[in-house]
């Protein structure tokens, strides 16, 4: 499967990676996962209104014309915080409803939209989305900035574009607290939302976990090189490198950013050990490519906290499989790329991230630089 990358900054496997840290790190699972602190609009700390581009439709027949697995891209209204991807799921009702699944979060309720055939559009009438024990029941809603503040509007459906394979929000939305003393106060809001088709499914397997956990994912490979959308239901694009014997590694990157109200916490991806508990390298090397399917050994994504010590998710093992009926290209590695280019300089780096002008013992990654400013990346064994 091929297609062609619009805007992915291609990582070298060795570019940043640092000597490798063995900590003990503080496990979780997704079925630890909490809402944040809810927030009180403040204006001041508000991204300005995004620019609303006219939006073109298509007509369709069917519900079943606008089900599937889409990636939800959308951008946070708090400052500071980048935008995200969200693994969605959308699944017939009847002749004119719709239920969607993963809207925001693994904690939400499924919602339900009705299809609208005669404007083609998805209609989101105001509804509870998730109920916490502390918060109690939170709504879905349209909100508007007004010069008085904020305006949320539970009796107006929230407008959804449908247009191919794109389906793009009109209208803003959010999720508030339906009522009690924090009433109002919000967990998320966007006025940047569009949905677009996915073609693949991870499934994974938590350290702790009884069960794998799938989520929604977006793969584009173009030769060696492989850009995977909401790896591992982080919100973020992961790139990964292939070679020639099939394996994949991933470079050290943020793949999960969490924002906490005050500052914005980026989780980066380890080569872990989950018998021990610890961080054993900044390049994950156990990927392996078939047609089928990609799959890993274990890693993780974690950050430092405060107390010095590692707090993150870790994972056994992980399946990459396309949902579309597309392929993986094997065969496609490095060594095969064919490069008649004058040799700038040449490191070595081995797989706990440390550099070298001479090869390590053992399994190496040869970054190549040219005079042109391009770099090649290949896989190398030494005995």
């Amino acid at each position: 499967m091929k297609k062609t990358l619009l805007s992915i900054a291609i990582m070298a496997v060795a570019a940043g990676v640092m000597s490798a840290a063995d900590v003990i790190v503080e496990n979780r699972s997704f079925a630890d996962e909490k809402l944040p602190e809810p927030h009180v609009y403040v204006a001041s700390e508000m991204t300005p209104a995004a620019q609303q581009p006219a939006v073109a439709t298509r007509a369709i027949s069917s519900v079943e014309e606008v089900c599937g697995n889409y990636l939800m891209w959308f951008q946070p209204k708090s400052t500071g915080t980048v935008p995200k991807y969200s693994g969605v799921k959308i699944k017939k009702i009847n002749a004119q409803k719709v239920s969607i699944e993963g809207f925001w979060s693994s904690l939400c309720n499924p919602i339900t939209a009705t299809v609208d055939f005669a404007n083609s559009k998805l209609l989101i009438a105001p509804q509870v989305i998730l109920t916490d024990d502390t918060y109690g029941d939170c709504d879905i809603a349209s909100w508007v900035e007004k010069w008085y503040g904020l305006a949320i509007y539970r009796d107006k459906n929230i407008e959804v574009a449908i247009n191919g394979n794109t389906l793009t929000f009109i209208s803003n939305w959010g999720i508030f607290i339906n009522s009690g003393s924090q009433a109002d106060k919000y967990f998320e809001m966007s006025d940047n939302t569009v949905l677009t088709r996915a073609n693949a499914e991870m499934e994974l397997l938590g350290k702790n976990a009884v069960a794998p956990t799938t989520v929604v994912v977006d793969v584009v490979q173009n030769d060696r090189n492989i850009a995977i959308t909401n790896f591992g239901g982080f919100g973020q694009t992961v790139t990964a490198t292939a070679y020639n014997d099939d394996t994949v590694y991933i470079p050290q990157q943020v793949a999960y950013s969490y924002y906490n109200g005050t500052e914005v916490i980026d989780y980066q991806t380890w080569l872990v050990n989950p018998e021990t508990n610890t961080l054993t390298g900044k390049i994950i090397n156990n990927g392996k490519m078939t047609k089928e399917k990609l799959t890993f050994g274990p890693w993780g994504v974690f950050y430092k906290n405060d107390s010095g010590s590692y707090s993150g998710y870790m994972f056994v093992s992980s399946t990459i499989r396309f949902t579309d009926g597309s392929t993986f290209d094997c065969m496609l590695g490095v060594d095969e790329v064919k490069v008649d280019k004058e040799v700038a300089s040449t490191k070595y780096v081995n797989i706990s991230g440390q550099e070298s002008s001479r090869p390590f013992d053992g399994i190496n990654v040869r970054v190549t630089t040219f005079t042109d400013g391009t770099t090649k990346a290949e896989k190398v064994f030494v005995r």
